[in-house]
């Protein structure tokens, strides 16, 4: 059985929970009003690695965690972002 692989340009996507206010840092963007994960702020940050413990290490710089993308809808709205 063959599966294809689809390798990726190491794009680190970040999260954070959204602040109480829900407002996003500067330079964040938010999930949408209705998405059924609840509100996050998402950021791709400008640098770029092959390497994915270093994709780790932006988002510890970037006060963010690795996103995990638990839904379709999730994936489309980091897509888009990583675009």
């Amino acid at each position: 059985m063959r599966i294809a692989a689809r390798v990726l340009t190491a794009t680190a996507i970040l999260f954070l929970p959204a602040a109480a206010t829900g407002a996003c840092p500067t330079g964040w963007t938010p999930s949408p009003a209705n998405a059924a994960w609840g509100p996050r702020c998402f950021l791709v940050p400008p640098e770029r690695s092959t390497s994915f413990f270093r994709c780790v290490d932006l988002c510890e710089e970037h006060g963010g965690t690795p996103a995990c993308i638990g839904s379709a809808e999730e994936n489309t709205l980091a897509t888009e972002l990583a675009g």
